[in-house]
């Protein structure tokens, strides 16, 4: 049995085509069967793990207002860190922030906020204030993939976590004092915004290589012939 370059090709896509099928398949169940993170604790979170949620604040950390001689505070949220956003190519920033896990919101992990895709909630969780003036606060449903962060990220983590407490007195989730937060107690993880419409449909990248295989092989015909000739 003799292949020519065009069994070999033919076959190569084929199984290209076939690799492609079954990671957009994969990728498919996981963007239609999301784990909320109600459910999860900081024990349960897993790099590629798919999650969905709602965010309605972030993890804050409180100070003395040194401009004032009551015991007023100012509040902010605890920044990881703050980069350019990835969703566009006009001027909009993305930021690392802090939201709860599981039904007692005990457990936190760290969410990367986009502006772009969630401008009204950055708006009030970065400024403490709505869009609109008034108090009210918004939320947002989120789908996303927990992704392991990269070197530069794992490093503001340990950095921010580690040393909260230089800028703030403590730290509160809806007015309620956190316990410790430190890189120990957070889980190594970044949950990350991902379009679940566009990866349900992943797979279909895999049908190009799938017809290319099959017509190449097919304008091969049989090794068995070419090599009775």
């Amino acid at each position: 049995m003799k292949l020519n370059l065009l069994h070999k090709v033919g076959a190569a896509a084929l199984a290209a085509g076939i690799a492609v099928l079954a990671a957009g398949l994969v990728i498919m169940y996981k963007s239609t069967h999301l784990t909320d993170i109600s459910e999860l604790s900081a024990d349960d979170l897993k790099s590629g793990m798919y999650v969905k949620g709602t965010v309605t604040d972030v993890l804050r950390g409180f100070m003395p207002n040194p401009d004032t001689d009551d015991n007023t505070t100012i509040n902010e949220p605890l920044d990881i860190c703050t980069t350019e956003s990835e969703e566009t190519s006009e001027e909009a920033y993305a930021s690392y922030v802090l939201i709860p896990l599981g039904t007692e919101k005990e457990d936190f992990a760290c969410f990367l906020l986009d502006q772009f895709r969630f401008t009204e909630l950055y708006y009030q969780v970065m400024t403490g204030k709505s869009g609109d003036g008034t108090e009210e606060g918004v939320s947002a449903e989120f789908e996303g993939i927990v992704t392991k962060p990269s070197k530069e990220e794992e490093r503001l983590m340990k950095d921010a976590l580690d040393n909260w407490n230089k800028n703030y007195s403590y730290l509160c989730y809806n007015y309620y004092v956190i316990g410790d937060i430190n890189s120990e107690t957070i889980p190594p993880y970044v949950i990350k915004c991902k379009d679940m419409k566009v990866r349900k449909f992943y797979w279909l990248y895999s049908i190009p290589l799938l017809f290319m295989g099959s017509v190449l092989l097919f304008m091969a015909g049989s090794p068995k012939k070419k090599l009775k000739k």
